[in-house]
Protein backbone atom coordinates (compact mmCIF):
# COMPACT_ATOMS: atom_id res chain seq x y z
CA UNK A 1 0.00 0.00 0.00
CA UNK A 2 1.21 3.46 -1.15
CA UNK A 3 0.07 7.02 -0.21
CA UNK A 4 -0.05 9.62 -2.91
CA UNK A 5 -1.81 12.69 -2.81
CA UNK A 6 -2.77 12.03 0.95
CA UNK A 7 -5.00 8.45 -0.86
CA UNK A 8 -3.98 4.69 -0.10
CA UNK A 9 -3.48 3.40 -3.20
CA UNK A 10 -2.27 0.00 -4.30
CA UNK A 11 0.45 -0.81 -6.31
CA UNK A 12 -0.38 -3.21 -9.74
CA UNK A 13 1.97 -5.77 -9.93
CA UNK A 14 3.43 -4.05 -13.36
CA UNK A 15 4.01 -1.03 -12.29
CA UNK A 16 1.35 1.17 -12.25
CA UNK A 17 -0.04 3.04 -9.08
CA UNK A 18 -3.91 2.23 -9.44
CA UNK A 19 -6.74 3.15 -6.93
CA UNK A 20 -7.76 0.15 -4.91
CA UNK A 21 -11.07 -0.59 -5.43
CA UNK A 22 -9.65 -0.44 -9.26
CA UNK A 23 -7.46 -2.98 -9.30
CA UNK A 24 -10.13 -6.03 -8.12
CA UNK A 25 -11.98 -5.12 -11.68
CA UNK A 26 -8.84 -4.02 -13.55
CA UNK A 27 -9.01 -5.91 -17.14
CA UNK A 28 -7.02 -9.21 -17.05
CA UNK A 29 -5.85 -8.63 -20.49
CA UNK A 30 -3.29 -5.62 -18.96
CA UNK A 31 -1.71 -8.29 -16.92
CA UNK A 32 1.29 -9.99 -18.15
CA UNK A 33 0.03 -13.42 -19.05
CA UNK A 34 1.61 -15.95 -16.91
CA UNK A 35 0.20 -13.82 -13.75
CA UNK A 36 -3.00 -13.18 -15.68
CA UNK A 37 -2.93 -17.30 -15.74
CA UNK A 38 -2.64 -17.57 -11.97
CA UNK A 39 -5.42 -14.96 -11.28
CA UNK A 40 -7.83 -16.16 -13.05
CA UNK A 41 -7.60 -19.64 -12.04
CA UNK A 42 -7.53 -18.72 -8.46
CA UNK A 43 -10.44 -16.57 -8.72
CA UNK A 44 -12.44 -18.91 -11.40
CA UNK A 45 -11.21 -22.10 -7.98
CA UNK A 46 -12.26 -19.32 -5.45
CA UNK A 47 -15.61 -18.58 -6.81
CA UNK A 48 -16.85 -22.07 -7.08
CA UNK A 49 -15.78 -23.37 -4.02
CA UNK A 50 -17.62 -19.95 -2.63
CA UNK A 51 -20.86 -21.22 -3.63
CA UNK A 52 -20.36 -24.87 -2.05
CA UNK A 53 -19.18 -23.43 1.28
CA UNK A 54 -22.30 -20.46 1.90
CA UNK A 55 -25.03 -21.99 3.64
CA UNK A 56 -28.00 -20.23 3.23
CA UNK A 57 -29.57 -18.57 6.22
CA UNK A 58 -33.04 -16.55 7.09
CA UNK A 59 -33.36 -12.95 5.54
CA UNK A 60 -30.55 -13.64 2.99
CA UNK A 61 -31.34 -11.60 0.10
CA UNK A 62 -29.75 -10.74 -3.43
CA UNK A 63 -30.52 -12.56 -7.09
CA UNK A 64 -32.44 -16.73 -7.50
CA UNK A 65 -29.47 -17.49 -9.34
CA UNK A 66 -26.82 -16.39 -6.51
CA UNK A 67 -28.82 -17.78 -3.73
CA UNK A 68 -29.82 -21.13 -5.30
CA UNK A 69 -25.98 -22.10 -5.79
CA UNK A 70 -25.72 -21.89 -2.01
CA UNK A 71 -25.93 -24.75 0.10
CA UNK A 72 -29.47 -24.90 1.99
CA UNK A 73 -29.60 -27.30 4.86
CA UNK A 74 -32.74 -26.30 6.48
CA UNK A 75 -35.01 -26.27 3.47
CA UNK A 76 -35.34 -22.68 3.05
CA UNK A 77 -37.58 -20.96 0.06
CA UNK A 78 -36.27 -18.74 -2.22
CA UNK A 79 -39.27 -15.95 -1.99
CA UNK A 80 -38.90 -13.20 -4.98
CA UNK A 81 -39.84 -9.89 -3.94
CA UNK A 82 -42.03 -8.61 -5.83
CA UNK A 83 -43.14 -11.42 -7.05
CA UNK A 84 -42.31 -13.49 -9.88
CA UNK A 85 -45.76 -13.15 -11.83
CA UNK A 86 -46.03 -9.62 -11.03
CA UNK A 87 -42.20 -9.07 -12.76
CA UNK A 88 -43.11 -11.45 -15.85
CA UNK A 89 -46.54 -9.96 -16.19
CA UNK A 90 -44.52 -6.42 -16.11
CA UNK A 91 -41.71 -7.94 -18.55
CA UNK A 92 -44.38 -8.86 -20.95
CA UNK A 93 -46.22 -6.00 -21.18
CA UNK A 94 -43.24 -3.96 -21.80
CA UNK A 95 -41.80 -6.30 -24.76
CA UNK A 96 -45.30 -6.03 -26.18
CA UNK A 97 -45.24 -9.92 -26.94
CA UNK A 98 -44.79 -13.23 -24.96
CA UNK A 99 -41.81 -13.85 -23.36
CA UNK A 100 -39.67 -17.02 -24.74
CA UNK A 101 -38.61 -19.40 -21.98
CA UNK A 102 -35.25 -18.21 -22.01
CA UNK A 103 -36.52 -14.49 -21.30
CA UNK A 104 -38.45 -15.70 -18.29
CA UNK A 105 -35.70 -17.92 -17.16
CA UNK A 106 -33.19 -14.94 -17.56
CA UNK A 107 -36.08 -12.61 -15.51
CA UNK A 108 -36.23 -15.15 -12.74
CA UNK A 109 -32.61 -16.20 -12.49
CA UNK A 110 -31.90 -12.29 -12.03
CA UNK A 111 -34.53 -11.33 -9.66
CA UNK A 112 -34.24 -10.27 -6.36
CA UNK A 113 -34.77 -12.99 -3.35
CA UNK A 114 -35.34 -13.11 -0.05
CA UNK A 115 -34.76 -16.68 2.08
CA UNK A 116 -37.09 -17.65 4.46
CA UNK A 117 -39.18 -20.45 5.85
CA UNK A 118 -41.38 -22.40 3.82
CA UNK A 119 -44.91 -21.25 6.20
CA UNK A 120 -43.66 -17.56 5.68
CA UNK A 121 -43.14 -17.65 1.83
CA UNK A 122 -46.76 -19.97 1.96
CA UNK A 123 -48.24 -16.99 3.65
CA UNK A 124 -46.73 -13.93 1.98
CA UNK A 125 -48.12 -15.79 -1.34
CA UNK A 126 -51.58 -16.25 -0.41
CA UNK A 127 -51.71 -12.70 1.23
CA UNK A 128 -50.52 -11.03 -2.03
CA UNK A 129 -53.16 -13.35 -4.17
CA UNK A 130 -50.09 -14.49 -6.80
CA UNK A 131 -46.55 -16.07 -6.66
Amino acid sequence: MVTVDGHNRSLAPWGKIRPRADIETMNLRNIPLRLGLVVALTTSYIGSTLSQVVILKVGDTGSHAELAARRNPEGLVLLHNPGISALLARADSLKGSALTASEKKRIADSAPVIATPKSVAEATIRQRGYE
